[in-house]
């Protein structure tokens, strides 16, 4: 058991809405590598590729 962490990048050109940025595996290979090597309790990182409608992309 631990805590799972979520990455979100994105691109927007009016804040209002976005898509996920495409990152290369190598890249979210060694993130998730390094958080839950770093992090104390994490054992779990995802990268969310979800798109957001309008006005929707602010992390809750």
């Amino acid at each position: 058991f631990g805590f799972q962490i979520e990455v979100r990048c994105w691109e927007s050109k009016d804040a209002r809405t976005g898509s996920p940025t495409r990152l290369p595996y190598d890249t979210l290979d060694k993130l998730a590598e390094r958080i839950t090597t770093e992090v104390p309790g994490v054992v779990s990182v995802t990268y969310n590729i979800t798109k957001k409608p309008p006005s929707t992309i602010e992390a809750i």
